[in-house]
Order: C-alpha cells, then sequence, then structure tokens
C-alpha cells in the first residue's frame, strides 16, 4: 500500500489537486484560500507545495492529498486512493486484477443501459408528459439521466448483447434476470432513475412503473431498484449525492427526503444540498456519508403515517451520530408536491425548519385534545429521543420545553428520562448539567505550552530546509530543548512523520504552517530560536519552582525536615537562574 501511496504523491502536486476544487492565492512561499470545509469571509486556509500539506486554522483540519480528498468528497480512505490512483494514473498494485476488470465491465454495462434507456424516453410521449407534468424541467431529465424501459421482455438484453456484453456480465449488473425459459430485462414498461456514486460514475437503477403494464400484476411494485451488485449497495448509496455534495459541505447541512422525485424538484430550487434514500430504509453508513460533510440534517419525509414513523426513526439513528436535527414542517403530501406548488414555499420550510422535539411537540399537541393523552404519546415518542441526544445541555433545553408544552414541571420528565437512560445503560443525566471535561471546551494554553509549539514548529519546518543557513544553531537548540518538551512534543519531534499517527500528524501540520507563516521572511532565524529556547528554560524553571514551593508545603506539614532542607537547598539555587 505505502509504495501506491508514494507513487501517487510524486506524480500528482497538493497544489494542483486542492486548486482543481477551490481558487488558491499565492501567500508568500505559500497558497492561501477561503476554506471549503466550513463557512468563513477571511482566509484561514493554507497550502504548502514545499512540505505537501494544507491546514485550516479556523476549522482545525489538516493533512496531505489523500486527507483532502477524503474531506471535499466525502469518502473513505480506500475510495480517496482508487480516486487519486486513477487521476495519477498509478495502478493499485494490490488491487485484484480480476475484480477491477469485473467493476470495469459491469460499469461499461451499467452506462449502456443509461444510454440505452434515455433514447427510448426520447421515443415515449407518453413518458416525458408525465415527468413534465410532474414538474421536471429538461435540464433536470438531462442532467440525471433519466430514461424509459420500454414494454417488453429482451428490449435492454437485445441491445447489450449487440454490444458485446455476456449474459453473465449483464446478470452481475443487474440488467438482467435469469430464468429457465433464458434471460429477460429486469426492468420494463418503468420510468427510469439512473443511480450514481459519489464520483457520477453510474453504479445502478431505481424505476417507477409505467405505462401498459402498470396495472399487471407481473410487473411487480409501483418502484423497484437495482439489486445488490459489485457495484450496487443500497445501503450506503444515496441517489444525488454526486451533485449535492459540495453543497451540503459548504452549507454544513444535509436535506435528506424519501424519493427521486422529491430530491429531484428540490434540485430545481435554491435546495440543492438533498440527498434521498430512494425508496430503501435509512442505514447508518448512508449517515456516515453525510456525517463526513455535515454536522446538521435536515428531514423532509412524506407527511402520512408511515413517512412519520420514517422520520422517527431517522431522528434517532441521527441523534446517536451527534447530527443536529431538524424536521421541515410541509402541508403536503410530500416535498415534490409543494415544490411543484410553490418552489418558494418548500424553501421557507427549509429555512424554518424545527428542531425535531418541537416538530413533534407541536404534532402531538395538536392531535390529542386531552393533555393526559399527549402525555403519554410523549412518554412514548419523545422520551427515547431525548435520551439520544448526547449534548446534556441541549438535552437540558429540551427537557424545559417538552415539559411546558405538557404542561407539568420538569421533574416527572427528567424522572422518565433517567429511568430510561438508566435501562438502556446509557450515559448519565442531570437536570443541571455542568460542562465536563469530554464537552469540547477550548482550554487557554500555558505561556509555557505556547512558547514551546513556535520552537518546535520552527526546528520541524527548518529542518526539511536543504538550504539551511543555521544549521548549527538549529541542532544545538535542539539538543538544548529536548528534556524541556512536553511528552507530546518530544514525540513529534523524534518521530518521523510518516510514523506519526493521524492526531500527530495534525499537531505537526499546525506547527509548521504557524512557523512557516510567521518566520518565512525573517532574516534572524538564529535569534528568533534562541530567543525562544531561552523562553521555554525560564517558564520549565517556574514550572520547576512551583513544584518545589508544593513540596516544601508538605514537608513542613508532615514535619520532614531532611527532605524539606533538600527542597529549600535547591529552590534557593533555581531562584537565581530567573
Amino acid at each position: 500500500m505505502s509504495s501506491n501511496v508514494d507513487q501517487i504523491k510524486s506524480r500528482l502536486s497538493i497544489t494542483d489537486l486542492v486548486g482543481s476544487y477551490i481558487k488558491l492565492y499565492k501567500a508568500g512561499a505559500n497558497f492561501k484560500a477561503v476554506c471549503p470545509f466550513h463557512n468563513e469571509k477571511t482566509p484561514s486556509f493554507f497550502v504548502s507545495p514545499i512540505r505537501e500539506s494544507w491546514h485550516c486554522f479556523g476549522c482545525n483540519r489538516g493533512g496531505d492529498i489523500f486527507s483532502f480528498m477524503m474531506e471535499i468528497e466525502g469518502v473513505d480512505f480506500s475510495e480517496a486512493l482508487k480516486i487519486l490512483a486513477l487521476r495519477a494514473g498509478v495502478e493499485l498494485k494490490r488491487d485484484d486484477p480480476r475484480e477491477r476488470n469485473e467493476k470495469d465491465i459491469l460499469t461499461k454495462v451499467t452506462e449502456s443501459a443509461v444510454s440505452f434507456y434515455q433514447g427510448k424516453l426520447k421515443e415515449e410521449d407518453n413518458a416525458r408528459a408525465y415527468l413534465k407534468e410532474r414538474g421536471l424541467n429538461d435540464d433536470s431529465i438531462k442532467n440525471f439521466h433519466i430514461g424509459f424501459a420500454p414494454t417488453g421482455w429482451r428490449n435492454l438484453y437485445d441491445f447489450l448483447k449487440s454490444k458485446n456484453f455476456s449474459d453473465t456480465d449483464m446478470e452481475k449488473a443487474g440488467m438482467v434476470i435469469k430464468s429457465p425459459k433464458g434471460y429477460y430485462d429486469r426492468f420494463r414498461s418503468r420510468i427510469m432513475f439512473p443511480i450514481f456514486g459519489s464520483m457520477g460514475q453510474p453504479v445502478g437503477f431505481s424505476g417507477r412503473i409505467f405505462g401498459e403494464e402498470s396495472h399487471s400484476e407481473s410487473t411487480g411494485a409501483k418502484y423497484i431498484n437495482s439489486p445488490q451488485t459489485p457495484l450496487f449497495d443500497k445501503s450506503k448509496i444515496l441517489y444525488g449525492f454526486d451533485k449535492a455534495k459540495n453543497t451540503i459541505r459548504q452549507e454544513n447541512t444535509c436535506v435528506l427526503v424519501e424519493g427521486q422525485m422529491d430530491l429531484l424538484m428540490s434540485q430545481q430550487t435554491s435546495i440543492t444540498n438533498t440527498v434521498a434514500t430512494s425508496g430503501t430504509a435509512l442505514t447508518e453508513e448512508h449517515l456516515k456519508i453525510i456525517k463526513r460533510l455535515a454536522d446538521n440534517l435536515i428531514l423532509s419525509f412524506d407527511t402520512d403515517e408511515a413517512g412519520l414513523s420514517a422520520s422517527e426513526r431517522a431522528v434517532g439513528m441521527a441523534l446517536a451520530m451527534g447530527f443536529d436535527v431538524k424536521i421541515a414542517d410541509i402541508k403536503e403530501k410530500d416535498p415534490a408536491d409543494l415544490i411543484k406548488k410553490s418552489p418558494e414555499e418548500w424553501e421557507e420550510a427549509i429555512a424554518k425548519a424545527k428542531p425535531f422535539i418541537t416538530f413533534y411537540l407541536d404534532k402531538i399537541i395538536s392531535k390529542f385534545k386531552d393533555i393526559k393523552d399527549a402525555r403519554k404519546e410523549v412518554e412514548k415518542k419523545i422520551i427515547p429521543l431525548l435520551s439520544k441526544i448526547k449534548s446534556e445541555i441541549e438535552r437540558s433545553h429540551y427537557v424545559s420545553e417538552t415539559a411546558k408544552a405538557i404542561r407539568l414541571p420538569e421533574e416527572p420528565v427528567v424522572a422518565e428520562l433517567k429511568k430510561l437512560l438508566k435501562n438502556n445503560k446509557t450515559e448519565h443525566f442531570t437536570s443541571h448539567p455542568q460542562i465536563s471535561s469530554q464537552n469540547q471546551v477550548k482550554i487557554q494554553k500555558s505561556r509555557k505550552q505556547s512558547i514551546e509549539d513556535r520552537l518546535l514548529g520552527l526546528i520541524l519546518w527548518q529542518r526539511k530546509n536543504t538550504e539551511n543557513n543555521f544549521k548549527e544553531v538549529l541542532e544545538t537548540v535542539t539538543l538544548k530543548c529536548v528534556d524541556l518538551l512536553s511528552e507530546e512534543g518530544k514525540k513529534i519531534l523524534n518521530t518521523d512523520e510518516d510514523e506519526l499517527d493521524e492526531n500527530m500528524k495534525k499537531s505537526y501540520n499546525k506547527l509548521t504552517f504557524e512557523a512557516e507563516l510567521s518566520y518565512t521572511d525573517s532574516e534572524t532565524l538564529d535569534k528568533e530560536a534562541e530567543i525562544l529556547l531561552a523562553g521555554l528554560e525560564k517558564e520549565s524553571l517556574k514550572e520547576r519552582l512551583e513544584e518545589l514551593s508544593d513540596k516544601i508545603r508538605q514537608f513542613e506539614i508532615a514535619g520532614d525536615q531532611e527532605n524539606l532542607s533538600l527542597s529549600l537547598e535547591e529552590f534557593q539555587k533555581l531562584i537565581k537562574l530567573l
């Protein structure tokens, strides 16, 4: 694997890669940009061509070309490796050639099917009229490659046969089904919605029944999807993700709908950060894909009982993964119908999406006239959702809102919640939570730590400089500071960059970037290093004196004269060095 990584890094410039996604501006020896991973106006995102790395001081993300690809495309390392290998023209040596060749063939089969169905849609006036009547415009039909599977048993089969694809490959791609009488088309008399992977490659289809056989039992369900194939895994594919991912990342928000038409209609509005489950149940894998790009999730499922039930399940899963969840309150049957009626109302519904607890409380209170019935429903539906909220502060807020909605003091709600949390063996809940060490609270660095970071960054930055004019000073400073560094600082200094773990690499990148930005134009790096070393020595001395002061107090209390004398003697020697 390392040889694959090294080859890719040697062929791809990080500046070219990042520059193909965002606008870079020269900043000395580096480049800067507005960060693509969080909202900001002042650029805090930097790329270093020398070190082939990037770092954002705003959101603290950083790394190499692989971590950038993982962040920007919302993929895991193996997918990033494949994408960059293709871009660099590197053949992945550890891939099984047979498997890779099979996937290439199946992709070509699927691409040919997309082309075939698109061509047939042009011949089918009724299907095109139906799509227009549902509200789709020509651009959506074209950009999403919508097609039509004609009536008949072997239309696609014969077409693919003419392209010299084998029966086995057609079946593996999910295009045909084998029977005792031979092969026949899986999709017949259906409007075809191709499903694409994260990089825009076709992997399967969802077909909606339409036309002459729409009432025939032999044609099956209203919607059918491709089966599980080497290309298509319904638990990991979100419809429209390839087109929505950039907006999802930029807005740190994903709008999740159920059906293809919901997604297509939403993409015709300003709400382009929309994806669909495409008629399959939402999975943890779906949410993991979204979580790579966004922390906020807005649900807009169908408004019938099935849709509400599906949204409740989705809320529970999303909360467990740390999403901030809201629900769009729409008055039509589904988003597609609302958008057809009024795109503006859809945009407003997303802008004013309600926190999930508020949404469900509103539904419950409006549904039940008797407050006792409402309280029972809250105990059944709301309390389990409250237990899944990770932040105790946020949970406490919603406990108050829930108690107020059902006209009770907070104590009974807290009691039921505690009972559920205890039964589920989940985290302990208190009605007045304090911010704990687990909460993401920024702790201000000590003066010693700040000086250490600056000195360590300067050393690491200049260590790779082959034209180093103060090599001797650097070596001397390095030797003198080693014993003064924190354990993490020592590890970063003494470990090769390629052997650092992910968190250490982030620290390494941050330190070197800060040094590069601070000292690039400095002509007195030797003096800067010596000043920092002197500052670190002084702060370390103060730290030791504080430790001795504590020991002296303890020895005095214990009456330990021998150790007290030794500590006082050391204290007197050190105080003279300040």
